[in-house]
């Protein structure tokens, strides 16, 4: 047995036309997928206090800068917790400002310490959102 799989279906005929991609390839799934993406921000807009017109536009405005920013990419979007603490460290940094870390840490119930890790983190993230890699292609 060898160590590569390349000659793994070499008795295979690869059909060029397999590889096309064509008419006949489902692109409905996306379209639910929007309606439900929209239905569940437009959910989230109404329990925060909005009325039913600008809970829809704001789920709708939502959604369409999410599409231009990730559209045609996959997207991985944990649950719980870890969603929950991510999005609690990104509203630490953006409240953060000089001499304000007491005030922070009594908000959020954390130690300076853990405040002062989460700023250092953040600041990292929204580094590499302003600079370009330079050994990026892109």
């Amino acid at each position: 047995m060898t160590d590569s799989n390349d000659d793994l279906f070499q008795d295979t005929p690869m059909d060029a036309r397999i590889l096309d991609a064509g008419d006949d390839i489902p692109t409905e799934s996306w379209a639910k997928t929007l309606v439900r993406v929209i239905e569940v921000q437009e959910a989230a807009f109404k329990r925060a206090g909005k009325g039913d017109e600008e809970a829809f536009k704001l789920a709708q405005i939502a959604t369409l800068a999410l599409a231009q920013y990730m559209g045609g990419a996959s997207l991985y979007i944990p649950r719980g917790d870890t969603l929950e603490m991510a999005v609690r460290d990104a509203a630490i940094f953006r409240d953060a400002f000089r001499g304000n870390v007491p005030d922070l840490a009594q908000r959020y119930k954390l130690t300076h310490r853990h405040i002062w890790r989460i700023l250092n983190r953040q600041q990292k993230l929204h580094i590499r959102k302003l600079q370009r890699d330079m050994f990026d292609e892109g």
